[in-house]
């Protein structure tokens, strides 16, 4: 624009996991790295086997040598920066009556052993260190900070509703907007009066059409 005002741009790609679109996946790795540009990937260590709404036990699955390998060059590349998206993202309550969570309203020491527990398959499979947390639904309380603190996270992506704490060390990266919103984001963005403006662009795999009935783009 006439005042060469840059507009940071983060694209947050979720749910990546052994049940994840791999076909789609794959030509989204291929289009950020050709145009030079990384995303962060989301993550499910041990995706729920069922319905992720349905809060009853159920079967999980580790992510597959498959996504690993997929996934592995994509950060060797520098294409993916992988962020942990959760342990199952399964909810824990019945989302009929309130909104779906893996972690808000549960014991600190109940998430932070889940958290724990993820994280620790994700960089022993991956071979980095992830330091990213994402939360299922963007839904998380304080107890979810404490422990994601204490586990030596950096930084927690949600939306902006997410609560925060005063005197944390934690980086809050909240998702702003959705791919169809994005043109209209960066117009703002160039308006607005902060001197460094940043967009977080949340998306999924059932966004694309062909893939979901819920498909946008």
């Amino acid at each position: 624009d006439a005042d060469g005002q840059e507009v940071a741009q983060v694209f947050r790609y979720d749910d990546y996991s052994s049940h994840s679109p791999t076909a789609i996946e794959k030509r989204l790795i291929d289009a950020f790295q050709g145009h030079g540009m990384p995303c962060t990937f989301g993550v499910i260590p041990y995706v729920a086997a069922g319905d992720w709404e349905d809060p009853h036990p159920q079967e999980i699955m580790a992510l597959s040598e498959e996504k690993v390998a997929m996934l592995t060059g994509a950060i060797a590349s520098g294409t993916v920066e992988p962020a942990l998206h959760g342990y199952s993202h399964q909810t824990v309550r019945d989302c009929q009556k309130g909104e779906c969570t893996e972690f808000s309203g549960t014991s600190r020491l109940a998430q932070k052993s889940k958290i724990s527990e993820a994280r620790r398959l994700l960089e022993d499979r991956l071979g980095t260190r992830i330091a990213t947390f994402v939360p299922p639904w963007n839904s998380y309380d304080k107890n979810t900070l404490r422990s994601i603190e204490e586990l030596g996270f950096d930084a927690i992506s949600a939306d902006l509703r997410g609560v925060t704490e005063s005197g944390s060390v934690l980086k809050f990266v909240p998702t702003t907007c959705s791919v169809p919103q994005l043109d209209q984001a960066i117009d703002a963005a160039r308006r607005s009066s902060d001197p460094e403006p940043a967009i977080i662009v949340l998306f999924h795999g059932y966004d694309f059409i062909g893939v979901d009935d819920r498909g946008q783009f």
